[in-house]
């Protein structure tokens, strides 16, 4: 089975207060992962079971360009919307607030300054983040005498040469 559903949209996240987790179809998104063989499952509003295959952690781009790391994200087989869960935010010490045409996300430990915004769309709060690239760590080779010279604590090469 892929690993992406494409019917994801890869855009959109939904503040939603009746959801019990953060959840996506996505996998490609996870910074951190650890599967689950045989997760538990969840049943959303159209009543269908879909299986929990993983979680982890999920780096988001806001709009002033900052990143933020959504944690205890469910990577779930079949969702095709992606959601982020209300308490589950304000335990991140964040603050949501719900107006008639939009929501805010406040920091609490940043002088409530507006970190993310979100645009009523029916009767969903469609959040203006989007998932950040996943970056890859590169190694760097040292020479036998570099290492050396980093492992006695930054020895200088004459007395390195004595050892």
């Amino acid at each position: 089975m892929a690993d992406f559903d494409e019917n994801v949209d890869a855009n959109i996240w939904y503040v939603d207060s009746g959801a019990s987790t953060h959840m996506t179809g996505n996998k490609h998104w996870f910074e951190d992962f650890k599967e689950i063989n045989e997760g538990a499952h969840i049943y959303l509003g159209d009543d269908r079971s879909h299986q929990i295959k993983g979680c982890g952690k999920i780096s988001v781009i806001l709009p002033n360009g900052n990143v933020k790391q959504i944690h205890n994200v469910m990577y779930v087989l079949g969702v095709t919307k992606n959601f982020i869960f209300v308490s589950m935010i304000t335990d991140q010490d964040l603050k949501v607030e719900f107006f008639k045409s939009n929501c805010y996300i406040k920091d609490l430990l940043d002088g409530m300054k507006t970190i993310a915004t979100g645009i009523r769309t029916g009767g969903l709060y469609k959040l203006d983040v989007r998932p950040a690239p996943i970056r890859a760590l590169t190694a760097a080779s040292l020479t036998t005498e570099e290492l050396w010279h980093q492992i006695f604590g930054h020895i200088n090469y004459t007395d390195l040469l004595l050892l």
